[in-house]
């Protein structure tokens, strides 16, 4: 999933990009919040057997 709004995030009525806003949001969103996800995974220590539920994902960003 990426967020350059060709469609791939929610293609509902609700969200997506229609809602050009929506987009934006979860892009800013992204940008503040991604650094500190990745330092709490890095501590962490995460290991490739682990499953993960991911709620809340925002855009689809890549991490960077």
């Amino acid at each position: 999933m990426t967020a350059s709004g060709s469609g791939d995030y929610g293609t509902g009525r609700w969200f997506g990009d229609e809602i050009p806003v929506e987009q934006q949001r979860l892009q800013i969103q992204e940008r503040v919040l991604d650094p500190e996800t990745i330092r709490v995974l890095e501590r962490l220590d995460v290991q490739p057997s682990w499953r993960c539920l991911e709620l809340g994902a925002g855009a689809g960003s890549n991490g960077v």
